[in-house]
């Protein structure tokens, strides 16, 4: 009788362990149009209970060059990507390297930055992603301090990951000319020549994304 109950517990086991690789293999990719100017595809490496690994790849299928948002900190100074959910679900997170518009709030200390880093035609940029569970909402996105959730794996039902970039002029290769220790931005910095004169970098980012649904 007890040999038939170890049986039956190892069947369980076995029958758990084939469900959730296979909730796994579903969402190995997802990619942006391949007919695209700039192509995102991301990959899914690691799919377990507390922690995920994605890895995603951007090409720049276009003929001019372009600057990536990379290596975001956060508004502390921690690196990572910036995490949050929509406002009225837990279930889609979203990641991000960008910038962002100026904050409501007025912070003592802001680190916030990206680096931007040059692509040039044809040429392709990788990064991995880890992320573990459970993780809180980052700044930015700039949002209510007292708002900010606590994100479980179990509620995710799509990923959605945005990368800006801003095309190659004049007046962005002049600004970057002046940075001496890096190509680091906050976004609220201004162009002060080319076809966006005086304008800041927030307002002539472009992004691209893409998502991928989490089936459980």
């Amino acid at each position: 009788m007890s040999i038939k109950i170890k049986e039956l517990i190892f069947l369980i086991l076995m029958f758990s362990l084939t469900t959730y690789s296979q909730s796994n293999s579903s969402i190995q990719t997802s990619e942006t149009n391949s007919e695209a100017r700039i192509i995102l595809r991301v990959n899914v490496l690691r799919f377990e209970k507390k922690e995920w690994e994605l890895e995603f790849e951007i090409k720049n299928n276009g003929d001019k060059n372009i600057y990536l948002a990379t290596n975001p900190t956060q508004l502390g100074g921690e690196s990572g990507y910036y995490i949050s959910t929509n406002e009225d679900s837990n279930s889609t997170i979203n990641i991000s390297a960008q910038v962002y518009s100026p904050p409501i709030l007025d912070y003592y200390s802001n680190k916030t930055r990206v680096e931007l880093r040059k692509l040039s035609a044809n040429e392709t940029f990788n990064e991995r992603i880890c992320l573990k569970f459970p993780i809180k909402e980052t700044t930015p996105p700039y949002i209510d301090p007292f708002k900010k959730k606590k994100i479980f794996p179990s509620k995710i039902k799509k990923i959605i990951i945005s990368i800006g970039y801003f095309e190659e002029e004049q007046g962005i290769k002049d600004f970057l000319n002046t940075k001496l220790s890096g190509w680091y931005i906050n976004g609220l910095e201004s162009l002060f020549s080319g076809k966006y004169k005086d304008k800041r970098f927030y307002e002539i980012q472009q992004a691209v994304s893409t998502s991928i649904d989490v089936v459980k």
